[in-house]
């Protein structure tokens, strides 16, 4: 039983699993770009057995090619659990926020098995929580400065999608053998972006107890005259004034994804509310200041982004010699171009054995992720409160990172998912 009505699910691999079970009400029509609403509690009994739709969104980029669309909606709020067993005992939740950026991505899909929480769950006795929230323009297109008071918090609805996520865990998780006193927030890349997020809202605070950010320190996020600028760029693609700006109540959701695909990735605003600051710029969020806090990344970030190019490009990049590197690296430095030779020779130094595509994985790793997550952990241990780990994923897969491509995909983004699922 939990408060919003009795979801009847199944035993899968030795746990209790209950997919799909709705936690907020609808946000589509007249409550599109609007907080999530109150979910109206069903009578009788509602079958939990299969996962909810996913949130829209356009086609993951990194996806091989004839990766089928999953089913979507603009309901989307719906949440999984895994339990060894709904017997009342007291056991540490574990509450994942998916990848994918802000903008793609699922808590649960089809034959997709990287969030599925049995093992996990049965191996180490606790239960897992997995959820939907809106993605992209639907989550985040930010109205308050357009249409007023009635949006303020629409840059930022995907997150209190998230926040309403997590109070139906505060109110139902001990029917489910969980203890609500014990909830642990973690998500890889967009995942461990959004928890960076969490750990700065009013909105969640009180109902988690621990955080682990996973390949993805959220620094900062969309300024709020950044987020109305993008917002009347869309109303203009639309043919709209800032006056008809109501007419994307109307908009069908496919030509609001085409926009998307066109311009840009959109996430959280600081909007000054519900979201008052960047989460950890200039310093880790005050109201976060007692929650203790995992950060790291994969020894090889950067290996996913290469292999996922136009395989000319790719081929180039896995293939680099000591020109190819250094014209790579002035690029990758920008305004930094000058210290070139300073950054080739501490990393040959540290690396005398790497090649040069090695080395270039390295520097990108560490400008890409290493340096954010450094920066975020230093500023949890300058509050002084509960302590700040850190790791660093290094399992080394031998696999090529293509059939035509003769190079170790070692540890790149994401390749710690199944480990931490304990698949």
């Amino acid at each position: 039983k939990t408060t919003k009505g009795q979801p009847r699910g199944m035993e899968e691999n030795g746990v209790l699993v209950f997919k799909g079970a709705p936690y907020a009400g609808p946000c589509d029509g007249a409550n599109r770009f609007k907080p999530p609403a109150k979910l109206t509690p069903w009578t009788g009994i509602r079958d939990a057995i299969e996962y909810g739709p996913q949130a829209i969104q356009n086609r993951d980029p990194n996806s091989p090619p004839g990766t089928p669309v999953l089913a979507s909606s603009e309901n989307c709020q719906f949440l999984n659990v895994w339990t060894p067993a709904a017997d009342g005992k007291r056991r540490p939740v574990m509450f994942y926020s998916h990848g994918g950026g802000f903008s793609t991505g699922s808590g649960g899909s089809g034959k997709n098995a990287s969030h599925d929480g049995s093992a996990l769950a049965k191996s180490y006795d606790v239960v897992v929580v997995t959820h939907n929230h809106r993605l992209g323009l639907m989550g985040y297109l930010y109205l308050g400065d357009i249409l007023g008071e009635e949006y303020a918090s629409s840059g930022i609805n995907g997150m209190l999608d998230i926040a309403m996520a997590l109070e139906w865990v505060r109110d139902n998780i001990a029917a489910f053998g969980g203890d609500p006193g014990n909830v642990m927030i973690w998500g890889e890349s967009g995942g461990g972006a959004k928890v960076s997020r969490l750990l700065a809202m009013p909105a969640a605070h009180g109902l988690f107890h621990k955080a682990s950010i996973e390949s993805g320190p959220g620094i900062r996020m969309t300024p709020r005259d950044a987020a109305t600028a993008a917002a009347k760029t869309l109303l203009g693609d639309l043919g709209l004034t800032t006056s008809q700006a109501r007419k994307l109540l109307e908009v069908p959701t496919s030509r609001l994804l085409e926009f998307q695909e066109k311009h840009a990735n959109f996430g959280p605003v600081v909007d000054g509310h519900d979201l008052p600051a960047h989460p950890f710029d200039p310093v880790a969020p005050a109201i976060s200041k007692n929650i203790p806090l995992i950060v790291g990344l994969n020894q090889d970030e950067t290996i996913f982004q290469s292999e996922h190019l136009p395989l000319a490009q790719a081929t180039q990049i896995f293939n680099l010699d000591d020109a190819g590197l250094r014209q790579r690296i002035a690029k990758a430095l920008r305004d930094n171009a000058g210290k070139v030779d300073r950054v080739l020779d501490v990393y040959r130094k540290s690396r005398p054995q790497a090649s040069p595509t090695d080395l270039y994985i390295a520097i990108t790793t560490g400008m890409g992720m290493w340096a954010r997550v450094v920066t975020l952990a230093e500023r949890k241990v300058e509050q002084r409160g509960a302590p700040v780990f850190m790791y660093v994923f290094a399992y080394e897969s031998e696999v090529p990172v293509a059939a035509t491509i003769d190079y170790p995909m070692k540890s790149p983004h994401a390749m710690e998912i199944a480990f931490k699922f304990n698949h």
